[in-house]
């Protein structure tokens, strides 16, 4: 059971590295999804524009709603991968169903535009969503489709964002020293690259596996 509760935070993690709690604080008001409609509007080319719907789906324990708005958004422009991953997140969270689908649909999309940083966040949300229903062989497969994909962007912080996950995977086998070369290499693209979110990451999977 700790392990499947450390994979889900991991995965999301991937997705989104702050996102606001469910209950909010008493210093910040709960998130709106008008806020949301106002950045698609003015930014849609952003993808945190769409994420806000999962943030404050979350945040206000409002799936159903998220997942409509969501919708229409699509209805509009079928072939958005960003409103199809955040989707894909939200029916995630509300058991709902097509989530393998949507994530297929978003990775594809990204990677029909040359998206590697969204591709790759897709890809690995859908290995981590194969994984919970006992599909560890396609899992993987998505996991190398996702490093091959970082490996073409040229990017090697996006490298080290899959090493990330192979990384968890491995200390998920107890095969701590296999984790362990995965999180180096992770950790020294990101010292490289000044990547501090994606440090981090990496330092708290090398305190967990150490845990």
């Amino acid at each position: 059971m700790r392990r499947r509760l450390v994979r889900r935070c991991f995965a999301v993690a991937s997705f989104v590295l702050a996102a606001w709690t469910a209950g909010g604080t008493p210093q910040q008001p709960l998130p709106e999804f008008s806020s949301c409609e106002a950045a698609v509007r003015d930014h849609p080319e952003r993808k945190e524009s769409f994420r806000c719907f999962w943030e404050v789906a979350r945040a206000r324990k409002a799936w159903d709603e998220a997942a409509r708005r969501l919708r229409a958004h699509l209805a509009l422009d079928p072939s958005n991968p960003k409103a199809k991953l955040t989707l894909a997140w939200v029916e995630w969270d509300r058991a709902g169903g097509g989530v393998e689908q949507l994530f297929q649909e978003a990775a594809g999309g990204f990677a029909a535009v040359g998206d590697g940083n969204g591709e790759i966040f897709a890809r690995l949300g859908l290995a981590e969503f194969l994984r919970q229903h006992g599909r560890p062989e396609d899992a993987r497969q998505e996991v190398q489709r996702a490093l091959d994909a970082a490996r073409a962007s040229g990017d090697p912080v996006l490298v080290a964002r899959v090493r990330i996950d192979q990384g968890e995977q491995a200390y998920v086998r107890s095969d701590f020293g296999e984790a362990l070369g995965y999180l180096r290499e992770a950790e020294e693209i990101a010292v490289t690259k000044g990547a501090q979110e994606v440090l981090a990451i990496v330092l708290g999977n090398q305190g967990y596996g150490l845990w």
